[in-house]
C-alpha cells in the first residue's frame, strides 16, 4: 500500500503498486525486492512503479513488507514517474 491510513480511513480505499516476478522483462522504474523472503515474498520480485491501482480496504490482505531502504527506493522511483509538475 502507498497511500497513508488517513486516506483509507476517509475514503475506505487504498493504492497499491504491482508486485511482479522478477523473471517477467523489465520496466523502467521498477525496484528489485533484494530479500524477497524477508518481505513475504514466495519468489524474486520487483515492485513495478508504472502500475498503480486503487482498491477497497476490504479487499486487501497483508502479503508483506517492504524494509525501509527498498521502500525508499519506490518512492523515488514513483517520483520519477510521476515527472515535475
Amino acid at each position: 500500500m502507498i497511500s497513508n491510513a488517513e486516506f483509507a480511513h476517509r475514503h475506505g480505499l487504498l493504492w497499491v503498486l504491482m508486485i511482479t516476478s522478477a523473471s517477467n522483462a523489465a520496466w523502467a522504474g521498477d525496484v528489485a525486492i533484494t530479500d524477497f523472503e524477508a518481505a513475504g515474498l514466495p519468489a524474486p520480485s520487483l515492485v513495478r512503479t508504472a502500475k498503480i491501482a486503487t482498491i477497497q480496504c476490504g479487499d486487501a490482505g497483508l502479503l508483506g513488507t517492504l524494509d525501509d531502504p527498498t521502500l525508499g527506493l519506490v518512492l523515488k522511483a514513483m517520483r520519477a514517474t510521476i515527472g515535475p509538475r
